[in-house]
């Protein structure tokens, strides 16, 4: 096994036990105060939470790996959704969980690779320090919604899914 899977991992495994710890005081903290963070995306372009949700009424956060068949499944899915979510003033932002670091150019490469091939035109971000604590991850794809003030919305999506799935819950979301 890899450094790269022990890695992830682990993260999944710690993310596991503090969610199970704090799970309903993080639903409730998450609900009340707006998300902030910067990172970059996998070309090392900053980006800014307050720009990333403000101007949608609803942001798809996709927690994915490059050693995730399911999340690699649904790729293109999502391209066909972020298409959809755009005449909706929502967005997709993919969030790629095995990358450490901009300095990781294997995994970023690799992701990029993962990402050309799905037709993908979303923005993914390499995780910051608190990552985990923001969007914890049992498992993976894991996705979150998030509203224009930063807030997460709703439940957290688990597992793999199709386009018309996440627009019904999407939907039922901005009712």
């Amino acid at each position: 096994m890899n450094k790269k899977w022990i890695i992830t991992l682990a993260i999944l495994l710690v993310s596991a036990v503090l969610t199970a710890c704090s799970g309903r005081q993080k639903e409730a903290e998450a609900d009340s105060e707006a998300i902030s963070f910067e990172t970059t995306d996998l070309d090392g372009n900053v980006v800014k939470s307050g720009d990333l949700f403000k101007g949608h009424r609803l942001t798809m956060v996709n927690i994915w790996g490059t050693f995730c068949g399911p999340c690699i499944y649904e790729m293109p899915e999502l391209e066909k959704l972020n298409y959809r979510l755009s005449k909706k003033d929502c967005s997709i932002v993919g969030i790629v969980c095995d990358v450490e670091s901009l300095e990781d150019t294997e995994t970023i490469g690799e992701a990029k690779s993962l990402i050309d091939e799905a037709g993908v035109k979303y923005t993914n971000l390499i995780p910051w320090d608190n990552t985990w604590d923001i969007f914890p991850a049992d498992a993976i794809p894991t996705t979150y919604f998030v509203d224009e003030k930063g807030r997460i919305v709703g439940e957290a999506a688990i597992g793999a899914r199709s386009a018309d799935d996440y627009e019904n819950l999407i939907d039922a979301l901005l009712e």
